[in-house]
């Protein structure tokens, strides 16, 4: 019923699941104080080596973050408008439309579809706001965008519930 879309959408929802435990990782604030204290005692300068990195890590693990939340977003439509196409009577379990060519529009009214779209804006709104020159610019609108991964995590948590 659905093809491709469903592989593309639940390998991309894999990656963005790790990337979301692991971006907020190197900025935690009880793991750098620990990691200072481990290793200002081995080697003095080896902590400020561990932020320089862990500052690339999160960007890193952020940019694939946007990237791979666009390719899911994307594959989740084209599952939409799958269900709303090919909708069987014969397997009313698995359908997602209520009927045959409903809307792919009103689909997207669906908690998940909601969560869903609410989280796109929030990491789009993150990602917009991380560019260098915003973040010189308005620095206030970084700060507090970057807070929204709170909301977005629960959101993450209730995505996927039907």
């Amino acid at each position: 019923m659905l093809g491709t879309g469903l592989y593309i959408s639940r390998g991309t929802a894999s990656v963005l699941n790790i990337s979301c435990a692991l971006v907020l990782l190197p900025l935690c604030k009880r793991l750098n104080k620990l990691l200072y204290r481990m290793l200002s005692k081995i080697w003095p300068g080896l902590f400020f080596f561990w932020l320089e990195r862990a500052k690339s890590f999160h960007m890193t693990v952020a940019i694939t973050l946007v990237l791979f939340a666009v390719i899911h977003s994307i594959s989740h439509f084209a599952n939409l408008c799958n269900f709303s196409r090919y909708y069987n009577d014969e397997i009313k379990d698995i359908n997602f439309a209520n009927y045959k060519n409903e809307n792919p529009m009103s689909l997207l009214l669906s908690q998940p579809g909601v969560t869903g779209v609410a989280m796109l804006i929030i990491t789009s709104l993150m990602a917009m706001t991380s560019l260098r020159t915003v973040r010189r610019k308005c620095y206030n609108a970084f700060w507090y965008t970057h807070h929204l991964y709170l909301p977005f995590m629960m959101l993450l948590i209730v995505h996927p519930l039907r």
